[in-house]
């Protein structure tokens, strides 16, 4: 089964010119007007050209509110309806959506089942030469003191660390952790009290549109906490595909994540406190892809605007034909 979300991408304002005069028909937001004569559509009518001019000055105006000046001023309202036709045409038709889909599958076949993997953290109250990171799977692997593609800065005149790694780890369950077991001497009273600045899996998206949990760790401050206790992140990885409109694919992983912190006691009776980031792999894949909107869209969005605009003109009639009996009524009156 396959569930779909669709997401609209905004329209873009740019400057004021007749466009934006049919923007603020369609009931958009219309900045300040300024004259555009070379826009002009020499197919509207004078008296309706000066009435959109005059009513684009108001900060937001809508379909409704347009027909019912037009009518009023007793102007032609098809002079209106086929710029609103026009726009509606032109922009629904250069509108972008992207789609969300959820299906189970190993999107990224060509990764040799392994996920790259951005860790930024900072331990203000801990040397550098004691921060290590450890990383162990069910596939057997046990590193102790992983140090390729990391860096340590000091912090705090070396009172503390940053600890900043590119790494990789297989697609089965299993964890890596910040802590100071591949430190040649353990100290005494070790500080685990951190912040997380960066924990991403997989490609970064840059993609406006695409909102999800692919930093979720970010910021996460544990300044306050207890300084011996330890930490299990519990990380569930939901692996993500972005396709552009070109086809292009990028590799990416969302995940959710739930905490605990707790003081771990050794064999010795010692507190050896640590920074857990325990992980298993969702087998749904949420893929979004980028496309344009179908024609049935377009259909429906000039099916409600012509369904609108009679609408509004059988209101507006029945109330201008009540109003003027009254009228009648109340002259009658006054005669006898």
């Amino acid at each position: 089964m396959v569930i779909s979300l669709i997401i609209i991408e905004p329209l873009k304002m740019r400057k004021l010119s007749l466009r934006e005069v049919k923007h603020c028909v369609l009931g958009l937001p219309a900045p300040k007007w300024q004259s555009q004569e070379e826009d002009r559509d020499p197919h509207l009518g004078e008296a309706s050209w000066g009435l959109l001019c005059e009513l684009t000055l108001a900060p937001h105006l809508g379909f409704t509110s347009l027909l019912a000046e037009v009518t009023s001023r007793g102007l032609p309202v098809d002079d209106i309806i086929p710029q609103c036709l026009s726009a509606v045409r032109r922009h629904s038709l250069a509108r972008w959506e992207s789609v969300n889909e959820l299906y189970v599958d190993d999107p990224d076949k060509d990764s040799g089942g392994k996920i790259d993997v951005s860790l930024n953290i900072s331990l203000p109250n801990l040397h550098c030469e004691l921060v290590g990171l450890d990383i162990q799977d069910e596939m057997g692997r046990h590193e102790v003191g992983h140090i390729d593609n990391s860096m340590k800065i000091p912090l705090n005149n070396g009172a503390g660390c940053r600890f900043e790694g590119q790494f990789s780890i297989n697609k089965v369950p299993g964890n890596f952790h910040v802590s100071t077991h591949s430190a040649t001497a353990q100290p005494q009273n070790p500080d685990m009290t951190h912040v997380i600045h960066k924990l991403s899996f997989g490609d970064t998206l840059q993609v406006q549109n695409v909102h999800g949990a692919f930093n979720a760790l970010g910021g996460a401050d544990r300044l306050t906490s207890n300084p011996l206790a330890s930490h299990d992140y519990i990380l569930k990885i939901v692996p993500t595909v972005y396709e552009d409109k070109s086809g292009k694919q990028q590799y990416s992983y969302q995940y959710t994540v739930a905490n605990k912190e707790y003081v771990a006691y050794s064999h010795t009776g010692r507190i050896i406190p640590a920074i857990w980031f325990r992980y298993d792999l969702s087998p749904i894949t949420v893929k979004y892809t980028e496309r344009r909107q179908p024609l049935y869209r377009f259909i429906t969005t000039i099916c409600a605007i012509i369904g609108g605009t009679f609408t509004v003109a059988g209101i507006l009639d029945s109330c201008i034909f009540t109003a003027s009996e009254a009228w009648k009524k109340i002259q009658l009156g006054k005669m006898h």
